[in-house]
């Protein structure tokens, strides 16, 4: 069997690819870290069935995801996370079930354990859907094939806005589970705009901490935000994938295959995903056709598209933190043009568990005096 990357240790120093890892376990030495061994046994023990190769995907802060292939088997995903920290797993089966109910293509679901009992790591092993992350290639498609790819995210995010509406806003590990703890309603948010507010002023704290980059840009976004607020009195809380941008979203033969990786949903505009997507591709230095034919596709009102500029610049403010924390904890600054890359996660391309990088195109934060929509300018009817 073919192993690619170095395997974990019990306890493990962490490397670069891991120094946000320390943010949410706050010590450099951390428990052991899910590895490549581990998915092989995982696949012995529940499936029978023998590797013959195991690949480590880019993976996010707590969830390690791994390719298996085998000779005579098709090849199969594992999701694994630290002993006790399956809580992202237990939300994602039961989204799984409402979403899959719904006909989203999402991978099928063969074996889980969310809370081992015997202090194991809590697991998924999922099928492979076919195809890589539409980040992974991006500029390589046709506008045809990313108009298509348009049409189809559409129809599975209104899919998900069938489920039934929710009793707060925000961010849901199940519909009595949110993630602001401290609020009443199961930690949602009690409108739109109370949960906007509430994540700018989390990302600012965020960057004020770090010290590395400049926080009033937040305080531009929360200004021109409360010049909405009878656009956010409007919206309900309405279920929709918050993470599907550049990354969980798997294109095959510039066609949608599947989306993976969702471990919560959001409740609220179904818009705000358009605006990460329009981030991220600013982001890379990347055309914004897509972002396009998803507004042409969802047939965006004016006031829509003003606040898709909006939600754009909300993003790029998370952007922001994430620069500041990334440069605070590689110990000093650096040009942020060379550290606004968007942190690789999902079912991206495999890559090596040393965390060697993908060589992705450097680009820097549109200059924060810009104004957001002139990047997202409609597209002329008739042209391609």
């Amino acid at each position: 069997m073919s192993w690619r990357g170095v395997s974990g240790e019990r306890r493990t120093r962490l490397r670069a690819p891991d120094a946000l890892t320390c943010l949410l376990f706050g010590d450099a030495v951390i428990p052991h870290k899910p590895n490549m061994q581990d998915a092989a046994a995982l696949m012995r023990r529940e499936l029978g069935l023998e590797p013959t190769s195991v690949a480590r995907f880019p993976t996010g802060l707590t969830n390690y995801v791994f390719e298996v292939r085998f000779q005579d088997h098709p090849p199969l995903v594992v999701r694994l996370s630290r002993p006790g920290a399956g809580e992202n797993f237990v939300s994602a089966v039961y989204w799984h079930h409402r979403l899959t109910a719904h006909g989203i293509p999402l991978p099928r679901l063969l074996r889980h354990d969310t809370e081992p009992s015997d202090g194991d790591l809590p697991y998924m092993i999922v099928s492979r859907i076919p195809g890589d992350d539409l980040d992974a290639i991006y500029p390589a498609l046709t506008r045809e094939e990313k108009r298509m790819i348009a049409a189809s995210l559409i129809d599975v995010q209104a899919r998900a806005g069938r489920l039934p509406l929710a009793s707060g806003f925000g961010f849901a590990r199940s519909y009595g589970a949110g993630f602001a703890q401290a609020l009443e309603n199961g930690g949602l948010h009690p409108s739109w705009m109370h949960f906007l507010k509430a994540e700018l002023h989390r990302k600012q704290e965020r960057i004020v901490h770090c010290g590395q980059v400049d926080p009033r840009s937040a305080d531009r976004v929360l200004a021109t935000l409360d010049r909405y607020r009878s656009y956010c009195e409007r919206i309900q809380p309405r279920c929709f994938l918050d993470d599907t941008a550049l990354k969980n979203v798997i294109v095959e033969d510039g066609k949608l295959s599947g989306i993976v990786d969702v471990d919560w949903v959001c409740f609220g505009d179904p818009l705000l995903p358009v605006g990460l997507t329009a981030a991220r591709l600013l982001r890379r230095g990347w055309d914004t056709d897509y972002v396009s034919y998803l507004s042409d596709g969802l047939a965006l009102t004016p006031e829509q598209r003003d606040v898709l500029a909006l939600y754009t610049a909300f993003w790029l403010v998370n952007s922001l933190a994430l620069v500041g924390r990334t440069l605070a904890l590689r110990g000093g600054p650096e040009p942020i043009a060379r550290s606004a890359r968007p942190i690789a996660h999902g079912h991206a391309r495999p890559q090596h568990d040393d965390g060697t990088p993908r060589s992705d195109q450097n680009c820097s934060l549109p200059a924060a005096g810009n104004e957001p929509r002139a990047w997202l300018r409609r597209r002329k009817p008739g042209s391609q």
